[in-house]
């Protein structure tokens, strides 16, 4: 987002005394510090491109963990204070993900908005800060695409179908990707998963697994791998649907002082996890489990994790860029 810092940073300072009053921040939370460190990271964001370095002075520092954090605040205090009170009655919905806002709003008759009234949320939208940052709205419509969604009001029911950008080039892992047999399970599940919550209609849900299905065994996966891992992650995730949710609770930091975690980096034709757990309880099991007061350690739960190797595209997919001789980024701003 393109926000003027002197106007972010101060509200940023609005949203924690906000915060302070209704009494949702910690005893002697320092406001003050937390806005000088955002205005250090605001107005310090250094960036390299080519062989010369370069100071932002405008907009939300660029590739800074805290830009989307800054963001979703900046324009929330625009939507808590004007946006939402002023069109409570006529936009039952107002949600946003960093930078991509979705509504709805109601059209016409004695409850709706009018046309003018549309373009005075639009005008509204616009009217926080400097001006730098600038939105644009595209007309009311009963469907529209947002996110990964696609959004549609039939009949007065809202429904939602998977939605994939026309440039998607589906770059799934294949068969010759060095990664272990699981990422590929676990992908299939995670994949189907998504597109069952995603479409209202099981239609649309089982025409996007048969695509998914498709992409997989044009990256050279066959039918005779894939089909029993789409089989077993549909059956798994309509018997989930049938569940009622299970409640999480936050695990015991102390419980994580019993944990230990080996790492090893993966390769297809190298140990296995079973042979690495084997060869950790063969060796090492018995003496870490011990108590502490026994010279043990007090290991109740071990994971062996796999990390991937070095490869190609570490070696060529560069982030720095390439400069033609007698052509550097200097020599353009080398005044």
């Amino acid at each position: 987002m393109c926000i003027d810092t002197k106007h972010g940073l101060d509200i940023l300072k609005r949203f924690l005394q906000e915060l302070e009053v209704e009494g949702n921040l910690p005893l002697h939370f320092h406001i003050d510090l937390i806005v000088k460190a955002a205005s250090l990271v605001m107005k310090s964001n250094i960036f390299k491109f080519g062989d010369c370095f370069f100071l932002q002075q405008r907009g939300c520092a660029m590739g800074t963990p805290f830009a989307c954090v800054y963001a979703t605040i900046y324009f929330w205090m625009h939507e808590k204070h004007v946006l939402i009170p002023k069109n409570n009655k006529t936009m039952p919905l107002l949600v946003r993900y960093i930078d991509d806002i979705f509504g709805i709003i109601l059209e016409g008759g004695n409850d709706g908005m009018s046309s003018d009234e549309i373009k005075q949320l639009e005008a509204d939208l616009n009217a926080f800060g400097p001006g730098i940052l600038t939105w644009d709205m595209d007309k009311p419509s009963k469907s529209i695409d947002y996110l990964d969604l696609t959004i549609t009001i039939d009949n007065g029911r809202i429904t939602t179908q998977t939605f994939c950008m026309p440039l998607n080039l589906y770059q799934y892992i294949t068969t010759l990707s060095n990664h272990p047999f699981s990422i590929i399970k676990g992908m299939i599940y995670g994949i189907l998963k998504q597109y069952y919550r995603q479409n209202s209609n099981r239609e649309d849900y089982f025409k996007n697994d048969m695509l998914f299905y498709k992409y997989l065994t044009k990256r050279g996966w066959q039918a005779d791998t894939i089909d029993a891992i789409f089989i077993r992650a549909h059956n798994k995730i309509v018997m989930q649907s049938k569940q009622p949710p299970s409640i999480t609770t936050t695990q015991d930091d102390t419980s994580l002082k019993k944990l230990i975690i080996l790492h090893h980096v993966y390769h297809s034709h190298g140990i296995s996890r079973k042979e690495i757990r084997a060869a950790y309880d063969k060796c090492l099991g018995s003496l870490l489990s011990r108590d502490t007061n026994d010279g043990g350690l007090g290991i109740e739960r071990t994971i062996v994790a796999f990390h991937r190797p070095p490869n190609l595209r570490d070696l060529l997919q560069s982030s720095i860029l390439r400069q033609v001789e007698g052509s550097e980024v200097s020599t353009y701003f080398g005044g």
